[in-house]
């Protein structure tokens, strides 16, 4: 449960800062004490990131093997973006949450700055001794 918390506290981080980078990403906050409701959404939208990792990246990965054979690799941008489009849509329908402007542009840039910051995040909170891996 702890490495839980701590692997989403991490992913609420690297959100957090691919918000701040890539226009057209933003994270709506809902209503509450200013500093206490944005950190509250970043982690809730980072649970729907991980839900929709879990529930529907997996399969969709498998069956789309062929697309990354014949791209070399270079469908993991797009389904990435895919999946975190999906993410925002799923917690924007909430009126609070991450909302992402255009696919081509906002998510799947989005996606891949994600996967950057979030290795980098990881990467700081190892060296500092908070590592999410046993």
């Amino acid at each position: 449960m702890i490495r839980f918390i701590t692997q989403a506290v991490l992913t609420a981080i690297a959100l957090w800062i691919t918000a701040a980078i890539v226009p057209g990403i933003t994270v709506i906050p809902f209503a509450g004490e200013p500093p206490m409701n944005s950190m509250l959404t970043y982690l809730l939208a980072a649970a729907v990131i991980a839900l929709v990792n879990a529930l529907f990246g997996t399969v969709l990965r498998f069956i789309s093997i062929p697309l990354y054979i014949v791209t070399l690799g270079l469908w993991s941008f797009v389904l990435n973006g895919l999946l975190l489009w999906t993410a925002s849509l799923i917690s924007s329908a909430w009126g609070w949450g991450l909302t992402i402007d255009h696919f081509w542009w906002s998510a799947v840039f989005g996606a891949i700055v994600l996967g950057f910051a979030n290795w980098l995040v990881e990467l700081v909170a190892r060296a500092v001794g908070i590592g999410t891996h046993d």
